[in-house]
């Protein structure tokens, strides 16, 4: 067992283990991250290997599915470092406010992530990590059910809604980009017909220039 030759320290073991899982250990954690914070992935995934490491040879034994171990373990670890930046984050306001420190501002680098990521961001933790892991770390509802101590049926359930309201963002983003397209292209006809007017051009002259016919 590969977990099993990781803890033992068999050597290649621990390069095998992270060829292996650490892709979807990685999209895991990103995924429940969001974009602002993605850039915590790779230390939160050597982290989760490092606890591994750690583990007493019974538990170790005890797992049959290594990668929804890995997964579930990401998902525990995600969650905790949030949780931390979200109390140093408080701190750092506070302080701001005590005139003590400048409050840091990052860029959010959505334009890198694309319309899905903006949209798992938007979801709730709960539904969101439903997504990650059945689509990331590729688990099954059974697994799920005993990774997060939850009856099946509400595990699915709730997933069916976080998949509605995925869909239902990301249909709004895209018909907000639409009218967005539309109303840039009204006002250049109006651009146009308004510069036509203004040189005295004739009605067909008009259709041709904000028809864009030739």
């Amino acid at each position: 067992m590969l977990l099993r030759g990781f803890r033992a320290g068999v050597v290649g073991a621990a390069e095998e283990l992270w060829r292996v899982f650490a892709p979807r250990m990685l999209a895991v954690a990103r995924g429940l991250l969001g974009p602002q914070r993605a850039h915590m992935a790779p230390d939160i995934v050597q982290r989760v290997m490092l606890d591994t490491l750690r583990l007493e040879v019974s538990r170790v034994e005890s797992v049959r599915d290594v990668g929804a171990f890995l997964a579930v373990s990401t998902r525990h670890a995600t969650f905790n470092a949030m949780r931390g930046e979200n109390r140093e984050a408080m701190r750092i306001r506070a302080a701001a406010r005590r005139g003590h420190m400048e409050e840091r501002q990052e860029e959010t680098p959505w334009d890198a992530y694309g319309d899905l990521a903006t949209a798992l961001a938007s979801l709730s933790d709960e539904h969101r990590e439903l997504i990650v892991l059945r689509h990331c770390a590729g688990l099954s509802f059974d697994e799920l059910a005993e990774a997060l101590g939850e009856a099946r049926s509400t595990l699915s359930s709730r997933y069916a809604r976080a998949k509605e309201l995925l869909r239902e963002k990301l249909e709004a983003m895209d018909a907000e980009r639409k009218g967005g397209q539309t109303e840039v292209k009204a006002d250049r006809k109006t651009t146009l017909k308004n510069e036509a007017h203004a040189r005295g051009e004739t009605g067909v002259t008009q259709s041709r220039i904000v028809g864009g016919s030739r």
